[in-house]
């Protein structure tokens, strides 16, 4: 079936339960382990799970926060923290809504949802969990909060000078999102392991985040059980940075090998956003040889079919690149056809000022370009197709751009944020703004322009 009919098809019978209604909240799980946090789909903010819960390590999903949610849901509310959807389906597109709601994991248990009620101790059937912060990069729209080193620099130099004093170390305790002592972060780590032996013939994805996940021991703690204890029936998901050494990425190809016999499958998803030099400023500490090389060898030693998800987080300065991305993409999927490559491509809300909405008409070229590439390539004759839900992705980014949801007074300040933010950045990062993105110089002199006035 065409998987935008389809979508449409999914859209029309999780709204004759209600407009607002999503299978997400009840059967996809986020553990932030190393913080005490949890949320149920990625693009809504995090909140903290009491530890006087924990008696029942089930608290770990089923928090009153959800709970709330959930009612809203089924009463045809759409709950504030929702807004990354409410916004794509004002705007006529098919939102995460659908497209989760549809998922394997979660399209066979509406009928069981819907008679759970709200008192319900829900297991979830999708998990992703972060064990720990520990990671190598400092992307520029992470945190203290899932990266080690950003928290480092921070303690270092402080917040940036940005209006909402971007990454201050007070307001992401305030947020109650800072890592937790270790004393306190096994507390949460420990309920999961007790909850393990019952989610485990459950759950039908489990999917290692961070940080980076492959920086953290119960990484591959999990992965040993997993090839200890088999759960054929469990897809097994791991998202990675690819900026792994020599002796992670060995560790973790024995694994997959063994993995491949206990689980029913392996999914890798892994984050870029261009290509080159804008990339890895982007993505600080990444090295785009070194990825291309891991990324070629993970799928080159894998001698059972794999999938792999490149997730590319649309930003304000991810454009230029982006079509020479898409190509790179297809280009693996030519010479590993045996593997399952797919792309993504959420866009980006916080910090604000990074978000594609601040953007000209100037830029849109880019994604038009974009999205001809892919159409250009779409037809089930290519050998290396891009499907509609691929497309339609990436196309309504155009319109985000075009029905920008900014007032006058707030584009301001986020061009005045901005300016702050990647001059302060050039300046502890020794990196330099303009020669890596020249494309930008107007919009960098405009921005620079609204931070001198104010």
């Amino acid at each position: 079936m065409n998987e935008v009919r389809r979508g449409h098809e999914v859209k029309e019978r999780l709204d004759q339960v209600s407009p607002s209604f999503c299978l997400a909240k009840w059967k996809q799980v986020t553990l932030h382990l190393h913080n005490g946090n949890t949320q149920s789909c990625h693009h809504v903010s995090s909140h903290q799970i009491k530890p006087e819960s924990l008696k029942d390590p089930a608290a770990l999903h089923n928090t009153p926060e959800k709970i709330q949610a959930r009612k809203e849901m089924l009463n045809g509310k759409r709950p504030s923290e929702c807004d990354y959807c409410w916004k794509i389906e004002d705007l006529g597109e098919i939102s995460d809504r659908t497209w989760k709601s549809g998922s394997t994991w979660a399209w066979p248990r509406f009928e069981e949802v819907l008679k759970e009620g709200l008192d319900a101790r829900v297991i979830p059937s999708s998990m992703e969990i972060s064990f720990d912060s520990i990671c190598q990069f400092k992307c520029m729209y992470c945190s203290p909060a899932y990266s080690t080193k950003w928290q480092s620099e921070i303690e270092e130099f402080g917040p940036y000078p940005t209006s909402g004093k971007l990454n201050s170390l007070e307001g992401i305790a305030r947020q109650g999102v800072l890592p937790h002592s270790k004393e306190e972060k096994e507390k949460f780590v420990n309920a999961f392991w007790s909850w393990w032996p019952e989610l485990a013939p459950k759950l039908e994805e489990i999917r290692v985040t961070g940080g980076e996940p492959f920086l953290a021991k119960d990484t591959f703690r999990l992965m040993d059980d997993l090839i200890a204890n088999p759960q054929p029936h469990l897809i097994f998901s791991i998202n990675t940075n690819m900026g792994f050494t020599l002796q992670h990425r060995d560790a973790f190809l024995q694994r997959i090998e063994a993995l491949q016999k206990s689980v029913k499958k392996i999914f890798i998803f892994t984050s870029i956003d261009t290509t080159g030099a804008q990339a890895e400023y982007i993505r600080f500490g990444l090295n785009c040889d070194s990825y291309w090389d891991n990324v070629r060898t993970v799928l080159a030693k894998s001698e059972k079919k794999i999938a792999m998800t490149f997730m590319v987080t649309v930003n304000n300065l991810c454009l230029p690149g982006l079509k020479d991305l898409v190509s790179q993409i297809r280009e693996l999927r030519l010479q590993f056809p045996q593997h399952e490559i797919g792309i993504d491509t959420p866009y980006l809300r916080h910090p604000m000022f990074m978000s594609v909405e601040l953007l000209s008409k100037a830029f849109m070229p880019y994604i038009d370009q974009t999205v001809a590439f892919m159409e250009k390539h779409s037809d089930a004759s290519d050998p290396a197709p891009f499907s509609d839900g691929e497309i339609q992705r990436v196309s309504r980014i155009r319109e985000l751009m075009t029905n920008r949801s900014f007032s006058f007074l707030q584009r301001i300040t986020l061009k005045r944020d901005f300016y702050k933010m990647f001059m302060e950045y050039d300046r502890r990062r020794g990196t330099e703004f303009l020669k890596t993105f020249p494309e930008y110089e107007a919009f960098w002199l405009e921005c620079s322009r609204y931070s001198l006035a104010w």
